[in-house]
């Protein structure tokens, strides 16, 4: 890594662990949530036997980063409708903030078998899978997210091309340099604000590395960081130093 990069990666990576690691939210965001947390509670006392609201409450909580009151009020929500798919995908987001990776696989395989056609849970599988180590596996994922997405069209086209990049890192870590190769040049003709400043260069690495042998240093480098990241901050990265954040929300 050079020393231009390997400073920027660093400093991305202190800043997306302070956000989500932090103990304080920014102050407006914080009222807000605990302003809704408030609505979440009286419906939880107003209908105790229904799962929509331990599941709603849940959200809250893992806004807030109080992981282990999500977890709480998501098991609730199952015990009283062990078929209600989201509440096992949101508890799968959980575990993973816990970094309970089997746990979370569990739960993501539950909402599946529940909800079949969920692109986005297959896209959280897929991280899941990658994080195990489970490289072609979570390539399957992402591939299957993606055909929904085709047969649909109901996603817009930075969570397209993040899912895309996903796969195309996934299989790059995998030692599939064609297959990465391939989702990166069609993010990079797609264009848009992950094209011509950051997946066209991955391409450039790629086609290198494959040419000559030598690994791109800086490929596939992506520090996880939440989507309450200022975006004009992640795109500080993207543009002048051609990081990419894995989002996760």
């Amino acid at each position: 890594m050079t020393k231009r990069r390997g400073i920027p990666l660093i400093l991305a990576g202190v800043i997306c662990a302070a956000c989500s690691m932090g103990p304080d939210l920014p102050e407006g965001l914080r009222e807000k949530l605990e302003e809704a947390l408030e609505h979440d509670t009286r419906a939880v006392e107003a209908l105790p036997d229904r799962a929509a609201v331990y599941t709603q409450r849940a959200q809250r909580y893992y806004s807030l980063r109080e992981y282990d009151k999500a977890l709480e009020d998501c098991s609730t929500a199952i015990e009283k409708d062990p078929d209600f798919e989201h509440a096992y995908m949101l508890r799968g987001d959980v575990y993973m903030r816990q970094k309970k990776y089997h746990e979370a696989l569990a739960d993501f395989d539950k909402n599946l078998e529940l909800e079949p056609d969920s692109k986005f849970c297959y896209s959280r599988r897929a991280r899941c899978r990658s994080k195990l180590g489970k490289f072609a596996l979570a390539v399957e994922d992402y591939s299957t997210a993606i055909e929904i997405h085709s047969e649909e069209g109901a996603w817009g086209e930075s969570s397209i091309t993040s899912v895309r990049l996903g796969r195309g890192c996934v299989s790059y870590r995998a030692g599939n340099l064609e297959a990465a190769l391939e989702d990166c040049r069609q993010v990079c003709t797609a264009g848009g604000v992950y094209g011509p400043k950051f997946s066209c260069e991955w391409a450039e690495e790629i086609e290198r590395e494959l040419d000559t042998g030598t690994k791109g240093k800086h490929i596939c480098m992506m520090p996880t960081c939440p989507t309450f990241v200022p975006r004009k901050l992640r795109l500080l990265f993207v543009y002048k130093y051609r990081l990419w954040f894995e989002p996760y929300p």
